[in-house]
Order: structure tokens, then C-alpha cells, then sequence
């Protein structure tokens, strides 16, 4: 059980351990992805034993850090790991490839335009409380495992909510 623990605890601060069992190889520019069918099934038991009662877990101390001001672009990162917490779910990106003109290629990560940081402060006790209610909405559908994807969309949004953070 504590390797279980140590395990997610190391996949919420961002090592990506499991990445290559399931994100695929990347093989030149390519990248193949697959889901072998045991990996769902060890997901599932994950979920089953550690991920519903570890994610509110997290969710609750991301949403504490974000609270005290000083805590809030922590705690902003940590609810933007809950889904990973929950179901080892990795964060997609948008990615950008690029050739060099010398049969290369680069990747960058497309980054969005915020919104203005007066409007950021305004919202920051409104969404102080809605991210609260979104939590705990979004856990009670992770409690049922029929209604854990919507779940878990709706962890993904709780960062925009609380600080109108584009993804």
C-alpha cells in the first residue's frame, strides 16, 4: 500500500512514470500511442483502492493553497494534477511541430493568451467559492464509476474557475 502511495504521490508532482507504459514511444517525429487492455484494468483497481478518496485529498489541499494568497500559483498547480491523482489521467498539451529546413524537427508547447491580471484579482473571491462547490461536485461524480468521466472534465475545469486560467 505505501508503494501505491509513493507511486501516485511521485505522478502528482509530475515525474511521468507511467507515461511510457501508455502514452506510446515516440520513435523520430512520431509518436504512437496505445492502451494495452491490462493497463485499464490496473487503472480501474487503482481507482478502486487509492484514486477516489487520494483525489478529493489533493483537490482540498490544492484548493487550501490556493485560499492563502501567497499558496494560490501552488495550489493552482496542484488542482491542475488532481485528474492524475484520481485516475493517473496525463495532462494533454497542444503541441506545435515545427521543421528546421535541415530534415529536423522541434516541438513547442502552444501557450494560450490570459486574461488580464486586474480581471484575475477581481475574480479571485468568486472563484474561490465556486471552485469549493465545483470540488465537490466533481468528486461526488467520481464517487459513481459511470459518472467518473464527467468527473473528472469537470476537475480539468476547476483551475478556470477558481483563477479564469486558460488552458
Amino acid at each position: 500500500m505505501v508503494e501505491i502511495l509513493a507511486f501516485v504521490i511521485l505522478v502528482i508532482l509530475g515525474f511521468k512514470a507511467v507515461g511510457f507504459l501508455w502514452r506510446g514511444v515516440v520513435v523520430g517525429p512520431v509518436t504512437s500511442a496505445y492502451h494495452h487492455p491490462r493497463l485499464f484494468v490496473a487503472f480501474i483497481v487503482l481507482y478502486l483502492l487509492v484514486g477516489w478518496w487520494w483525489g478529493l485529498f489533493v483537490a482540498f489541499f490544492g484548493w487550501l493553497l490556493y485560499a492563502t494568497i501567497i499558496g494560490a500559483p501552488l495550489g493552482i498547480k496542484v488542482l491542475n494534477a488532481v485528474p492524475g491523482a484520481i485516475s493517473l489521467k496525463a495532462r494533454e498539451k497542444d503541441l506545435k511541430v515545427f521543421t528546421d529546413g535541415q530534415g529536423g524537427y522541434r516541438v513547442t508547447e502552444v501557450t494560450k493568451e490570459q486574461r488580464p491580471w486586474w480581471l484575475r484579482v477581481l475574480w479571485y473571491p468568486f472563484g474561490l467559492v465556486l471552485s469549493f462547490f465545483a470540488i465537490i461536485v466533481a468528486w461526488l461524480l467520481c464517487a459513481f464509476l459511470i459518472t467518473l468521466p464527467l468527473g473528472i472534465m469537470l476537475f480539468n475545469k476547476v483551475p478556470a474557475i477558481a483563477s479564469l486560467y486558460k488552458r
